[in-house]
């Protein structure tokens, strides 16, 4: 999961489906909030105020084994990382409804059960300072052949403005 997320300790939430949050939350704890072992260093609520970070990932199956600029491989999952950018919006009912989820519908790809339900619950109450992003993943897309392909830059410049609204940083993740 480093791929997507850069770090080892990152939790990983499936949440694909409809009304979704994104196909995978993944939340990266500040690394001194974990002992060694993967634990916490101290109760959640006496662990040191330190931005939690939130990456909103979405996954597209590619239309083709070629990659290529094929601009229905990228639509819907831009499409869908647009419609994502209201839940950085508003963190607190980003946390509350994953939270809700959590054990449910959001189901754990990453970290451990206990404390990753046990913290949920913990930020729908007493929301961490949020730093969100968005990352893209289409496989089909290939990468090098975006610059000077006008629809593609349109599209991915939208999707650019609209995470640019609430502070998240964009990532394509292609061929």
């Amino acid at each position: 999961m480093s791929v997507l997320t850069g770090e080892s300790r990152a939790w990983v939430v499936n949440d694909d489906g409809s009304g979704e949050i994104a196909d995978l939350v993944v939340i990266s704890p500040p690394a001194a909030w974990f002992t060694e072992d993967g634990g916490f260093v101290a109760p959640i609520a006496d662990l040191p105020k330190a931005p939690v970070h939130v990456t909103l990932c979405h996954c597209k199956f590619a239309g083709s084994d070629v990659p290529r600029r094929q601009l229905k491989d990228l639509d819907e999952v831009v499409g869908q990382a647009h419609r994502s950018v209201r839940w950085m919006s508003n963190p607190r009912v980003f946390w509350e409804t994953l939270a809700a989820r959590f054990g449910n519908r959001a189901k754990l790809m990453k970290g451990d059960s206990a404390l990753v339900g046990d913290a949920l619950k913990y930020f729908a109450t007493n929301m961490p300072d949020t730093q969100v992003a968005l990352q893209v993943v289409q496989p089909g897309l290939d990468i090098a052949k975006v610059p000077g392909w006008v629809a593609g830059e349109i599209l991915l410049s939208f999707l650019s403005d609209a995470a640019g609204t609430v502070g998240a940083a964009v990532t394509i993740v292609g061929a």
